[in-house]
């Protein structure tokens, strides 16, 4: 499935391109030992690195020249007011907070989920809330996870926002909203 779905969206139809990690399952389905799926394994991940390397050096001649022609646009702007048009164009573009409240947000929930399972007593003995609050304090130890933590944090106060002023102003309110937040 992973081929086929890897085939549609490089938009070719050679699935074999990346099918090589199947080896060791067509291995074991025509009956071969286990001892022998280890060396097919190595074998298997051989032409995947292969096709990821090619494709990372054809790729670099392309990166390249959209890193040059990023560079001479920014060369271009000179003025202080572009020059952060331009990064507001970019921030909203990429959608940078949502990536750091998707992380934040994983690990907030693996370091719950670690507690959780680490120690099976750990909700009876000190409840819930502390859980909670120690999850947060811990995620909070490299300025990413602060940054994540800002803009989750952000977010929810928007959500809060947006649910307050559904409940006031009813359907209407949301479909003018303001998007100064952004």
């Amino acid at each position: 499935m992973v081929a086929t779905l890897c085939s549609i969206l490089m938009r070719t139809r050679q699935v074999w391109l990346f099918s090589a990690p199947l080896l060791p399952l067509l291995a074991r389905l025509a009956g071969l030992p286990l001892q022998a799926l280890p060396l097919l394994c190595t074998l298997s991940i051989a032409p995947s690195l292969l096709v990821m390397t090619y494709t990372a050096l054809t790729s670099l001649s392309g990166l390249l020249r959209l890193f040059r022609a990023a560079c001479g646009e920014m060369c271009q702007v000179t003025d202080f007011s572009r020059l952060m048009v331009v990064g507001m164009s970019l921030w909203s573009q990429i959608a940078v907070p949502l990536l750091f409240l998707v992380f934040w947000l994983v690990v907030f929930v693996l370091h719950i989920v670690s507690t959780l399972t680490s120690r099976p007593g750990a909700l009876e003995q000190q409840g819930p809330l502390f859980i909670f609050l120690n999850s947060v304090a811990e995620c909070c130890g490299t300025p990413y996870c602060l940054l994540g933590l800002t803009f989750t944090v952000s977010y929810l106060a928007l959500g809060m926002l947006n649910l307050c002023k559904f409940y006031l102003q009813g359907y209407t309110a949301l479909q003018n909203g303001n998007v100064m937040h952004r």
